[in-house]
């Protein structure tokens, strides 16, 4: 019987049996390939999500007192670099969320006046009937006033005349006077009203990040599925995964990219609407991505956010496991 040769002379365990390490290696063996298979299957999501799209400042060139220009970084064929189609160089390069000087794009203006507008062709893709949009934005004052982060328009090129991102068809995202999100996909947000819009506290989960802060890193993502009826706004930041923070039920159905649109950063395209502060990661996806690859697209642009807490469970629960099972057969 396994255990029969422990110490009766003080009550402590003796050496354990050969078979006692055998079955501890085992033990041991089985936790190390299930906690791998577990953290690649989870990398494995990071790699599978390639977004269409994407921009930041890398590569980038001007800014300050020169005209800017920022060549994404993937992009559908006919693409553009994007550049500022305002009157002023208010546009230049600052560091992004995981501290990389040079990633983030970041407008100077201080308010709504003004027309510092990032803007280019999006070369065509397809028509989306589902979709995803990530980014991370920095705002300079925790008092938001109808600022404009990110226009898809018809037509191309873009000019200051490009419509308005709530067209059809197009996408519109922003922030109201209250501090709210806006979305729009084809002139509608998911509300019978066109003109509704999210709670304040979307921008910071209802809540749970705390007040609005200005110069503060947040984590923002919409993903929209006009089959699934689904239409949802997700935020974080550095240091929270990000949480679904508002919802919309009827949508406006897919977003036709089939041919070249316009596309708009940091302002609408006629200007007035300045978004004053900084984006980073824009990235434009084709499916509405679930909250765990949601996760894993956060954790991979800035490492120092914690891991998705299913996967802390999960190592939780097999360290738990493992160290039970050791517990049985060495009080055998």
């Amino acid at each position: 019987m396994i255990g029969q040769n422990r110490s009766k002379n003080n009550g402590q365990p003796g050496i354990p049996t050969l078979n006692e390490k055998k079955i501890m290696k085992k033990i041991n063996s089985l936790t190390t390939i299930l906690s791998v298979m577990t953290l690649t299957l989870w990398s494995g999501a990071v790699r599978a999500q390639t977004p269409f799209y994407s921009v930041n400042g890398t590569g980038g060139t001007g800014g300050g007192s020169s005209s800017i220009s920022v060549t994404p970084s993937i992009a559908p064929i006919g693409s553009t670099a994007l550049t500022d189609l305002g009157l002023t160089a208010n546009l230049s390069f600052g560091i992004g969320p995981d501290g990389v000087a040079g990633e983030s794009l970041v407008n100077a203006a201080t308010g709504q006046s003004g027309s510092q507008v990032l803007a280019g062709t999006l070369g065509a893709s397809s028509s989306l009937s589902a979709f995803t949009l990530t980014m991370w934005i920095d705002i300079t004052t925790a008092t938001p006033n109808n600022f404009r982060i990110l226009e898809i328009a018809s037509g191309s090129p873009a000019t200051t005349g490009s419509s308005d991102g709530a067209s059809t068809p197009g996408l519109f995202f922003g922030l109201n006077s209250g501090g709210g999100l806006q979305a729009y996909v084809n002139g509608n947000n998911g509300n019978s009203v066109p003109t509704s819009i999210a709670a304040a506290s979307s921008w910071n989960n209802g809540g749970t990040l705390g007040s609005l802060a200005a110069n503060t890193w947040y984590f923002e993502a919409i993903t929209y599925d006009s089959v699934g009826g689904n239409f949802l706004l997700y935020s974080g930041n550095q240091t929270n995964s990000a949480i679904q923070a508002a919802s919309y039920t009827t949508l406006g159905g897919a977003l036709n990219l089939s041919s070249a649109t316009s596309i708009a950063l940091l302002d609408r395209f006629s200007g007035g609407r300045n978004f004053p502060g900084a984006i980073d990661d824009v990235n434009l996806y084709s499916g509405a991505l679930t909250q765990a690859q949601l996760d894993a697209i956060q954790v991979a642009e800035v490492p120092s956010i914690p891991e998705p807490g299913t996967l802390a469970l999960i190592g939780l629960g097999l360290g738990s496991l493992a160290a039970t099972m050791r517990r049985r057969q060495v009080g055998k």
